[in-house]
């Protein structure tokens, strides 16, 4: 299952759909009523939780419905009657109206006519070209969503979109212009295990490539809020410790002194000033030293004999020191240096869903999986 169906609880019939938004208030997100809301056009609601359809006009009256994001309705009649409301410290005006809606009745598997009286500033006539669709899938799951183009552009979505979600691919489906998963991570090989994987170990590519990644992060047009910009300095950031971490792993494969400058932790003295040591001072210190370390690693491995025939691949052949300082650096290198580039679970799922949190009436459509 993927990570977003992860998120999302996909589950159940193929055909089923529903939204992950809480339930909370009718009064959700910041609007100002559309002026002139003339009686007998149909209008839409625009609140992003679904708008409370009540028996009398008034914030206590018995509520009848709550009717979905996007539902469509017809005011029938003007009460007159104002309301002030502050959300997110800002004050919305608007007015008590009578609508007619479709509710439909289980009983009779029909919809029915109803009428009740709602909050018009969650209701707007200029839906279709307030808020566009947003549709987007994977293997398991297609999902859908609106986003607010009065508040977002569309490359802001589209750009937010992928930075939040860059782990999964995904397709978009409703946009002209191609929507590329793009690995915002460093992919340039910095580790060898045979000759020529060594030979291809290139700091040019990983110049690149970093220089290239970065200047894309950079570039791309996010939502306009202080939450995506901290996250922003965030992927850099890792995108700079990776690439460090990449280099000195490059360079340490013809250059082993490299590793005499690193800011090794302090509770990892013990074992990396011996690694570095032997990595540097070579011959046979270092073949004894890789012979010992793979046996450690081996010993409680399901099958310790093919674990240590398989790591020590290289030995007794002339270019046994080199097999020795390849594996040495792939499997050990890590444990000496501050150079944490890992991104939290934790994080990245605080993201996706801080960007679905921007949506309004989402819907996913997930197959059943085993």
């Amino acid at each position: 299952m993927s990570f977003i169906c992860l998120l999302y609880a996909c589950k159940g019939d193929k055909t089923q759909k529903k939204s992950i938004i809480p339930e909370t208030r009718d009064t959700i997100i910041v609007s100002i009523p559309e002026k002139q809301q003339l009686i007998n056009i149909t209008n839409s609601v625009i609140a992003k939780n679904g708008l409370f359809v009540r028996k009398q006009p008034e914030s206590s009256g018995d509520i009848i419905t709550k009717l979905p994001f996007a539902s469509q309705v017809k005011i029938i009649e003007h009460t007159g009657k104002t309301l002030e409301i502050m959300d997110n410290d800002k004050q919305i005006t608007g007015e008590w109206v009578k609508i007619n809606f479709k509710l439909f009745e289980e009983t009779s598997n029909q919809s029915i006519d109803q009428s009740g009286y709602v909050f018009n500033a969650f209701l707007s006539p200029r839906f279709d070209s307030r808020f566009k669709a947003l549709k987007w899938g994977e293997i398991f799951c297609d999902f859908k969503a609106y986003f607010d183009n009065d508040m977002y552009s569309e490359q802001e979505i589209i750009d937010t979109f992928q930075f939040a979600f860059r782990d999964v691919e995904f397709s978009l489906y409703n946009y002209e212009k191609p929507f590329f998963w793009y690995n915002l991570g460093l992919e340039t090989s910095y580790t060898a295990s045979n000759l020529e994987e060594l030979s291809r170990l290139s700091l040019d590519t990983l110049n690149e490539e970093y220089n290239r990644k970065y200047k894309y992060i950079q570039n791309l047009n996010l939502i306009d809020e202080e939450y995506w910009e901290k996250q922003r300095k965030r992927e850099l950031s890792i995108l700079k410790k990776s690439y460090d971490f990449y280099t000195i792993q490059i360079k340490a494969h013809f250059d082993p002194k490299i590793l005499l400058t690193l800011d090794i932790p302090a509770s990892k003295h013990e074992f990396c000033d011996v690694y570095i040591d032997r990595l540097v001072s070579g011959g046979q210190a270092l073949i004894e030293y890789w012979d010992n370390f793979v046996e450690e690693q081996c010993q409680n491995n399901s099958n310790p004999y093919s674990c240590y025939e398989r790591s020590m691949y290289g030995k007794g052949t002339e270019h046994e020191e080199t097999y020795a300082k390849m594996y040495l650096i792939k499997w050990a290198l890590g444990r000496c240096t501050k150079l944490d580039a890992s991104r939290a679970y934790k994080e990245q799922t605080e993201m996706q869903e801080h960007f679905v949190s921007t949506l309004y009436g989402f819907e996913e459509d997930c197959a059943e999986t085993d």
